[in-house]
C-alpha cells in the first residue's frame, strides 16, 4: 500500500513538473506595435524601407515584438496621424513637420532652398540633421514621444503636368501645389507662381484634373506617387529637402522592458543608412524609369539658376526674420548649423 501511495505522489509530482516547464517553454504574447503610414503599400519605401525595419524589428528580438504595418491611411489620414500615436491609437508613425501646417514650424528649415546640404553618410548635411532634432525640434515638439531614426527626402524638384518650365518667364502666373509649411509658398511666390496646398496623398488627383499645374516634390515621387502618369515635365530645382523621423507612443516605449529598448536604439543607424541607400538607389532607377515614361528632365543652365538664386535670395531672410519674432530659437539654429558648415 506504502509502494503504490509512493508511485502514486511520484507520478503526480513528475506530472506537475512536465507541466510547469510547459508553462516556462509557452512563449508569451509579442508585443504589437501599429504603425500609421500615409504613404500607399505600393511605394518603394513603404516596401523597401518601413516593411523592411519592421522585420528586422521581429527578428532582432526573437519575436517579442511584432509591428503592423498599415500603409495608405489605414488608420487615418496623414494630418491625424501624429495625434493617433497621442492617443494611443497608433504607436508609430512617421513625422514630416510640413504635413502639419503650423504645428511644427521649425522644421521648415530643412526646405529653405539652398542654406542644408542633402543627407550623406558622414556628410555635413546628416550632422546637421541630428543636431537640429536633438537641440531644438525634440525638446520643443517632441518631448510627448520617443524619436527613433530620423531621415531625409531626396532634394525637391518641379513637377509640372504640362508646361514645362526651363525660364523664370515659365513658372510666373503657374499654381503650384505644395505639401504644407510656409518656406515652400514663400519660394513659389518668389519665383511668380501661386503656391496651392497639395498634400502629397492628393497630389496625383490635383494634377490629372488640372486644380494645379505643377507641384514641389522629391524626385523619387515620379515612382512612389506615380506622377510620371500626370506630371510629364520635371525641373531639376534642387532645392531644399523635407526631413522625417520615426516616432513611437512614449508610453509604449516606456513599458517596453530595457532590453528591447536598446535592441531599437541600436536599430537606428541601421535603420538611417538603409533608407539612404534605398533613396540613392530609387534615385537612379526612377531615372531610366522616367524617361522611358516619357518624363522630361530638365536643368537649368548655370545663368538661369543664378537667375532663381537671386529671386529666392529673400526667402531664408525672411523665414529666419519671422520665426525669432514668433520667439523661437531661429537665430540659434542658424548659428549652429553655419557653424557645422565651417563658414
Amino acid at each position: 500500500m506504502r509502494k503504490m501511495l509512493f508511485v502514486g505522489l511520484l507520478a503526480v509530482t513528475l506530472l506537475m513538473g512536465m507541466v510547469m516547464v510547459g508553462w516556462s517553454q509557452t512563449p508569451s504574447k509579442p508585443i504589437v506595435l501599429n504603425w500609421a503610414i500615409s504613404d500607399p503599400p505600393t511605394h518603394f519605401e513603404v516596401k523597401r524601407v518601413f516593411q523592411v525595419y519592421a522585420q528586422e524589428v521581429e527578428r532582432r528580438t526573437g519575436g517579442r515584438v511584432k509591428v503592423n504595418v498599415y500603409a495608405g491611411e489605414t488608420l487615418g489620414k496623414q494630418i491625424e496621424q501624429y495625434d493617433l500615436v497621442l492617443k494611443g491609437a497608433a504607436q508609430l508613425t512617421v513625422v514630416v513637420g510640413p504635413q502639419y501646417p503650423g504645428r511644427f514650424p521649425l522644421t521648415d528649415v530643412f526646405n529653405l532652398p539652398f542654406l542644408i546640404p542633402p543627407d550623406g553618410p558622414n556628410s555635413p548635411g546628416k550632422a546637421i540633421r541630428d543636431m537640429i532634432h536633438e537641440k531644438y525640434l525634440i525638446p520643443l515638439y517632441f518631448k510627448d514621444v520617443k524619436v527613433l531614426w530620423k531621415g531625409r527626402y531626396q532634394p525637391n524638384v518641379i513637377h509640372m503636368a504640362k508646361k514645362p518650365v526651363r525660364t523664370l518667364e515659365d513658372i510666373k502666373g503657374q499654381v503650384i501645389g505644395i505639401p504644407g509649411g510656409k518656406i515652400l509658398a514663400a519660394y513659389a511666390k518668389a519665383l511668380g507662381a501661386a503656391p496651392e496646398l497639395s498634400p502629397s496623398t492628393e497630389v496625383y488627383t490635383n494634377l490629372e484634373k488640372g486644380v494645379i499645374d505643377g507641384q514641389i516634390l522629391p524626385f523619387e515621387t515620379q515612382m512612389g506617387l506615380k506622377l510620371s502618369d500626370v506630371a510629364k515635365f520635371v525641373t531639376m530645382t534642387n532645392q531644399g529637402s523635407g526631413a522625417k523621423c520615426l516616432v513611437m507612443r512614449k508610453q509604449t516605449w516606456e513599458s517596453l522592458p530595457p532590453d528591447i529598448q536598446k535592441i531599437m536604439e541600436d536599430m537606428n543607424p541601421w535603420a538611417e543608412d538603409l533608407m539612404y541607400k534605398v533613396g540613392m538607389g530609387a534615385y537612379q532607377m526612377i531615372s531610366g524609369l522616367s524617361k522611358k515614361a516619357g518624363v522630361e528632365s530638365i536643368e537649368l543652365s548655370p545663368k538661369e539658376r543664378a537667375r532663381w538664386d537671386e529671386a529666392t535670395k529673400s526667402v531664408e531672410k525672411d523665414w529666419f526674420a519671422e520665426m525669432d519674432a514668433k520667439g523661437l530659437p531661429a537665430t540659434a539654429m542658424y548659428n549652429d548649423i553655419i557653424k557645422l558648415l565651417g563658414k
